[in-house]
């Protein structure tokens, strides 16, 4: 099988996302607060699931490592990937807060009269689509997808590479999850390929993405 390559795949990718922008972007409060529930009792009813996908990440870590032979090297490289059950009891916490935060969609920040008579109002509305380019683990992209979709945005998600298995299994629960509660598709989408050229071509799509955002190092 001939595995599709970076660039076309990111372009499929963040295309099929731009197609949520406009049904997300309409989508109601109550909607989007009952897909972030589910999204949380989804994580939560699928623990075993994460933490044996995690084990995954942190056995290809320590593989990775073989042969260093400072050990505090090793087990600090290890304890940064490695996900416990009470570390996905709180990514559901958060995504449960994050729901019942006040809906920024459609809010008057501002209100004012112009020597004409005419009342212009300020209102806050989506950005639209945004990529999240991370080397941070699943608690921190969690949590910028949780923000997003309850701001009404569509996120494309390129988690860090060492959590691979893992974001894949969490990229495909909170999507079925959401989609299951009336999120259109493609409103939440995860990244699936792991090199670096992946990173780049998703920072390369500003034909279907409004803004990107960067989370970790400077790197």
């Amino acid at each position: 099988m001939v595995e599709v390559p970076v660039k076309i795949y990111m372009t499929n990718l963040a295309k099929k996302a731009r197609e949520a922008v406009r049904p997300l972007s309409l989508l109601a409060n109550m909607t989007k607060t009952l897909a972030l529930h589910a999204m949380a009792d989804r994580l939560e009813a699928e623990a075993e699931a994460i933490l044996a996908a995690n084990l995954e990440d942190v056995e290809a870590v320590g593989k990775k490592l073989e042969g260093e032979t400072n050990k505090d090297t090793v087990k600090a490289a290890v304890d940064r990937v490695r996900l416990t059950a009470d570390e996905v009891r709180e990514m559901a916490c958060r995504l449960r807060e994050v729901a019942e935060l006040p809906d920024p969609v459609g809010e008057i920040t501002k209100v004012w009269r112009r020597p004409n008579g005419m009342q212009v109002s300020r209102v806050r509305v989506p950005i639209g689509a945004i990529g999240i380019v991370s080397d941070l683990g699943p608690k921190h992209t969690t949590d910028a997808v949780a923000l997003c979709l309850k701001a009404g945005n569509v996120s494309v998600v390129r988690g860090g590479s060492e959590w691979t298995r893992s974001n894949q299994v969490i990229g495909t629960l909170l999507r079925e999850a959401a989609e299951s509660s009336g999120v259109p598709a493609g409103a939440v989408t995860f990244v699936e390929r792991s090199e670096k050229e992946a990173a780049l071509e998703l920072l390369r799509q500003n034909k279907y993405l409004d803004a990107i955002i960067p989370r970790g190092g400077a790197g």
